[in-house]
């Protein structure tokens, strides 16, 4: 037996755990005692024997002073890739033991499938456990495909079939330079099964006047209070049902190479979306700079037909070429895209309106904070100590959205707030869609930019706590004690 804290990982690998010199550990006596010297809570205790295993938390087990073992579970089947049992296939299978206090222990078993491609694996924690099929990848790692799961109880085996019926699925995307990387692990792609999804409308909100200018604690009561009322509960329902259906429809990773191939294996018969996005290849993608920074992305219908017979199953689905729609965003030194706005009094405002001055924007940031005002006094700071040199103005553009009467309300909230802070500069009321030229601002929102008096944008997602410093190196204003770089 050994113990986790807090400060290292348990893997237990094919029933064993795999030995680690700062891992605490134990073994019982004949008659199953153990003593092991304190360790720091919160902690779990791992205990494996050759009939059984357990994973108790150190409250589970301070309650009682026992651990009870339960009987190893078996998982045994056969692989199929191209409809034909698959031999020498890795497979990996987790059981599931997480909950409080098991976030560290990493329990995994790996398996080969034999000649037949048959495979049996024993020495699993009874429970839910994931079944994977382990495919090696150009870079040298590897990726989980063709996932399963299967329910297992206490000393009993249970059966599965992975990849009966499916087919090869292949295509290549239409990469362009900018597009292209040394490997392809800035594209991410999946195959989901489509999904008739109702159209749920957004309940009626009415949006307090005195939103935001209300405490944390203040909007936190008025949002749970929200949540109570039964049309609430009812676009929750309705919510969750849908996510149900996704959910439930079918996933499957799909394997990219550097040039852009595409394949997935194991697709059975249906109707199918192959989705996802394509990065910058010099940012790593499990950043949320990738996720900011996409290039392009994927949304491709395709079907997999029913095969007719055997020799069908040999023939891949050819997506052939693969389209990439460009994500447009904006950069420094780009011309800021024209975006058609409304003032507090309902007249239009336009960026153009803006040109011969640095213009500061604040896209929706000060709704998204968590402190409103704090924001607020930022700007009100650097609008008091660049406005007057008349090379400054601030617009705040407040991006709509929902049902006109949730755009009233929050409209109201607004106008109220603008008025409490009083608010000098212009508030601009506006529609970012996916399909005009002012789309490359939402990918921008929410955030504050800079354009510079030529129109051009010269900086994106600015901090608060840098706004000021940028705007004296732009505006090349600098306090009277300080000597101009």
């Amino acid at each position: 037996m050994c113990v986790r804290n807090k400060d290292y990982y348990i893997t237990v690998e094919n029933g064993r755990t795999r030995r680690d010199g700062r891992m605490v550990s134990d073994q019982t006596d004949e008659e199953g005692r153990f003593q092991l010297p304190p360790v720091e809570a919160p902690y779990c205790l791992v205990v494996l024997h050759e009939a059984g295993g357990a994973v108790v938390t150190g409250e589970e087990f301070e309650r009682s002073g026992t651990v009870t073992l339960q009987l190893w579970s078996r998982v045994e089947g056969t692989v199929y890739l191209n409809n034909k049992p698959a031999p020498n296939q890795a497979l990996a299978l987790h059981p599931n033991i997480s909950g409080d206090g098991r976030e560290h222990i990493n329990v995994r078993s790996n398996v080969t499938t034999d000649e037949n491609g048959k495979f049996s694996c024993g020495r699993l924690f009874p429970g839910r456990i994931q079944v994977s099929r382990s495919v090696p990848l150009e870079n040298g790692s590897s990726r989980y495909m063709n996932t399963t799961f299967v329910q297992v109880e206490p000393g009993q085996t249970a059966s599965v079939i992975m990849g009966r019926g499916g087919r090869m699925v292949v295509g290549k995307l239409n990469l362009t330079d900018d597009t292209k990387g040394n490997s392809a692990e800035h594209i991410n792609l999946n195959i989901q099964g489509k999904v008739d999804l109702k159209s749920i409308d957004y309940p009626e909100v009415d949006l307090p006047e005195t939103y935001f200018i209300m405490t944390r604690e203040e909007r936190q009561r008025w949002q749970q209070e929200l949540m109570q009322t039964p049309a609430w509960k009812e676009y929750m329902k309705k919510m969750e049902a849908s996510r149900g259906q996704v959910t439930a429809a079918f996933h499957e990773s799909v394997i990219v190479e550097s040039d852009g191939t595409v394949r997935a294996e194991n697709i059975p018969p249906g109707d199918y979306w192959l989705s996802g996005s394509i990065g910058d290849p010099k940012i790593n993608r499990y950043t949320a700079e990738w996720y900011q920074n996409r290039l392009g992305q994927v949304a491709y219908p395709f079907t997999v037909p029913e095969a007719d017979k055997d020799s069908d199953y040999e023939k891949p689905i050819d997506l052939g070429t693969i389209p990439i729609e460009p994500i447009p965003k904006l950069q420094v030194g780009q011309a800021a895209p024209a975006l058609e706005m409304t003032d507090l009094e309902g007249n239009p405002v336009r960026l153009e309106d803006f040109r011969g001055q640095y213009l500061l924007i604040d896209l929706s940031m000060f709704m998204q904070m968590e402190n409103p005002q704090a924001f607020i006094d930022t700007l009100q700071s650097a609008y008091k100590e660049f406005h007057d040199t008349g090379r400054l103005e601030i617009l705040t553009v407040i991006v709509g959205g929902g049902t006109p009467s949730i755009r009233d309300s929050i409209y109201n909230a607004v106008r109220y707030f603008v008025k409490n802070q009083k608010i000098a500069w212009p508030i601009g009321f506006a529609e970012l869609t996916d399909d005009d030229d002012s789309y490359p601002l939402k990918t921008q929102y929410p955030s504050l930019l800079l354009i510079g008096p030529d129109g051009q944008v010269e900086a994106l997602q600015m901090k608060p706590e840098e706004l000021e410093g940028i705007l004296r190196e732009h505006l090349n204003v600098f306090p009277e004690d300080q000597e101009t770089p």
